[in-house]
């Protein structure tokens, strides 16, 4: 069995100002495109703000997003005819997209997260239920079909969930609510228990570029990387300690694993019930709660190679809240 790896630490670098010069010079007009008639609601009980609802086929150029009921499928080139369509018009302009098929799913339970498959041919949704509905992408596409090919139940409700992206094609890690790590298979309907929920709880996922090994985030503030197949410890990143922009008991809320020597991972603090099934993330049910005034902080985790320290380079959250505080952390 391979030694854990603890990484020390070697430098520290402020890269905000560069983020905002290029997101100045790159964002313009202000398009918005109405995918779907039905209004999430702000009740974070009912739209977990832990969410990620919009899956996009780089190959086949289809795009799966959820909504309330269920979901909405169209195609990348309808969309960018919309947008540019909208964008003509000025800033602001919110465009709706009449070539989309909307499907009813909400027998299954609302819907917290869309993925598609390495193959793309897949398409897996999470429900609120705990389980992880798997559709074939030309039904959704071609015929808006509700009915999946294959039910994966992971038996709590999720997460994060992230499909595998090249060497084991027919997984997903799924991160549940109550802190455990499992990878699925989609074909043999097979669940994995990688971590079981401990006082350090995965809250988030990601696989390495080829799909070799996984990395997860905790509740403690560390990285981990671990093999799928039985969770075996690969190498461990602990927070900063002494930084002005990690807060006190920083947990992991985000992590990418970008190349073999580099993470991208997002710090901030948790509400006290961010474990509880049903409550969305934790705190208040509106958006006047704890995560208004809550601090994040992005950064970029690298090192030259195998045998280097590692730099932290610090960046202002790339997608933030905007108007929207009560959204979630990372």
């Amino acid at each position: 069995m391979a030694t854990e790896e603890v990484v020390e630490i070697e430098t520290y670098t402020d890269k905000n100002d560069q983020l905002v010069d290029i997101l100045h010079n790159q964002v313009k007009d202000n398009t918005c495109l109405r995918i779907s008639d039905q209004q999430f609601s702000i009740d974070r009980r009912e739209t977990p703000a832990y969410s990620k609802l919009l899956a996009i086929s780089n190959v086949y150029g289809y795009i799966v997003a959820g909504t309330p009921k269920g979901l909405s499928v169209f195609m990348s080139k309808d969309a960018r005819e919309e947008l540019l369509k909208g964008t003509s018009k000025g800033t602001n302009t919110a465009v709706a997209l009449k070539a989309r098929k909307e499907i009813d799913l909400a027998q299954h339970g609302r819907i917290t997260h869309v993925g598609v498959s390495a193959d793309e041919l897949s398409v897996l949704v999470a429900t609120v239920k705990g389980n992880i509905l798997v559709f074939s992408a030309a039904s959704l596409v071609s015929q808006g079909s509700s009915t999946p090919i294959k039910t994966v139940s992971v038996g709590k409700e999720i997460r994060d969930m992230c499909p595998n992206p090249k060497d084991l094609p027919t997984t997903a890690a799924v991160v549940t609510v109550a802190g455990d790590l499992v990878v699925i298979d989609m074909v043999a309907g097979t669940v994995t228990t990688i971590v079981a929920s401990s006082t350090a709880k995965v809250l988030c996922v990601c696989w390495s570029p080829k799909g070799k090994q996984l990395v997860c985030g905790d509740s403690s503030g560390t990285l981990t990387q671990r093999t799928p197949n039985d969770g075996t410890i690969k190498r461990t990143v602990t927070a900063l300690t002494n930084d002005n922009h990690i807060p006190d008991r920083a947990a992991v809320l985000a992590v990418q694993w970008i190349d073999q020597h580099t993470y991208f991972a997002v710090y901030g603090q948790l509400p006290e019930d961010a474990f509880a099934a049903g409550c969305g993330g934790g705190g208040s049910a509106s958006d006047d709660d704890e995560f208004e005034d809550n601090a994040t902080a992005a950064y970029v985790i690298t090192r030259a190679d195998k045998k280097s320290p590692l730099e932290w380079i610090y960046i202002e959250d790339p997608c933030s809240a905007m108007m929207c505080p009560g959204r979630y952390p990372g």
